[in-house]
């Protein structure tokens, strides 16, 4: 049977890694390993007390999440990785049923399990955000094995790296792309295992427990709204940034054709960010509009995703015209009288 490492992360956030790590301690699966990679912002002497059990790697170089993985899984020695972000935990059986699930199904290269949603303020919530778990498919849950690019990210096969397990070797293929992207490494390894030409799963099981709070991504809950503003529009470049990098990492054809489509999705979103909160004419909104009208070219073979993008940036600079010229003659007017 294959083994396991569970590769734990932590770059610079404080309050949640402790549970993380009891969580894998607790896990029923006894036959695994435990490898914490963390920044130059924690220090050895924080783990003493799971110094027996976790081995600890500090990469002082690194300079977000990403290269934390890229170090982590060169220091890996088993056939797969279970990935855990340090604001995440797992279910007590997390390990046993992916290892067991890997074992069934030998052409299957990568596993997502799906989650349950933990919130801050409030108790413990199950939100259908995985399309097999909806209405759309069975209340009760569905398996997905499938090979399409399509199929998997149509089923939020890449949401949440904290549900992501995948060999080690298809991994490693794809290594040095970790280095090109700061955002999506859940997608990335998705995209590993589908353009080395592999199986992926999904399985219904609710394995992990993915917290969203005001320093996770998603979450960024309790601060201002210029403050989501600004988080929002960084996590849009980085999301930009990283699916352009896609293009030139990965060689499917298949897998280009949806990348090119969810590009094209991430680009209109900014140009939206743009039209509403850049100041018209300044030298960074023509700069943006400029690059990110690229999405014409990503889209341009889907006339109905091409035709609907159109009308949405329509929409956006309808609306910053029509909140221009309406403050420009309250202004007007207010002079006048």
């Amino acid at each position: 049977m294959d083994r396991a490492t569970v590769l734990i992360t932590a770059f610079e956030r404080r309050g949640y890694l402790q549970e993380a790590l009891d969580s894998v301690l607790k896990q029923t699966a006894k036959e695994f390993d435990i490898l914490l990679v963390v920044s130059k912002y924690y220090s050895q002497e924080e783990f003493n007390d799971y110094k027996d059990h976790v081995k600890v790697v500090i990469d002082e170089q690194a300079r977000n999440k990403c290269d934390l993985l890229f170090t982590g899984i060169n220091q890996v020695n088993t056939d797969i990785v279970i990935f855990l972000d340090d604001d995440d935990f797992f279910s007590e059986r997390k390990v046993e049923t992916i290892l067991k699930a890997f074992q069934e199904h030998p052409e299957v290269g990568f596993i997502h399990n799906d989650f349950v949603n933990v919130f801050e303020r409030g108790p413990e919530k199950s939100a259908r955000n995985i399309v097999r778990n909806s209405s759309r498919n069975s209340d009760r849950g569905i398996s997905i094995l499938t090979g399409s690019v399509a199929v998997a990210t149509r089923n939020d096969l890449d949401m949440n790296l904290s549900s992501v397990s995948i060999k080690k070797d298809i991994a490693s293929n794809y290594l040095q792309g970790l280095k090109s992207i700061e955002a999506a490494d859940d997608t990335f390894f998705l995209y590993c295992a589908l353009d080395s030409g592999n199986y992926v799963l999904g399985l219904p099981e609710k394995l992990t427990y993915y917290r969203r709070h005001a320093s996770s991504v998603t979450g960024y809950i309790g601060h201002s709204f210029g403050d989501y503003l600004r988080h929002l529009r960084e996590k849009l470049a980085s999301d930009v940034g990283a699916h352009e990098a896609f293009l030139r990492l990965f060689n499917s054809e298949q897998l280009i054709e949806v990348q090119r489509l969810r590009l094209s999705y991430y680009l209109t979103l900014r140009m939206a960010y743009e039209c509403i909160f850049t100041p018209w004419f300044s030298e960074s909104f023509i700069i943006n509009m400029y690059r990110h009208f690229k999405w014409i070219r990503y889209s341009g073979n889907h006339p109905p995703r091409f035709l609907s993008y159109v009308f949405f940036f329509l929409i956006m600079i309808s609306t910053r015209l029509f909140v221009t010229i309406s403050y420009l003659l309250a202004q007007y007017r207010a002079k006048r009288y």
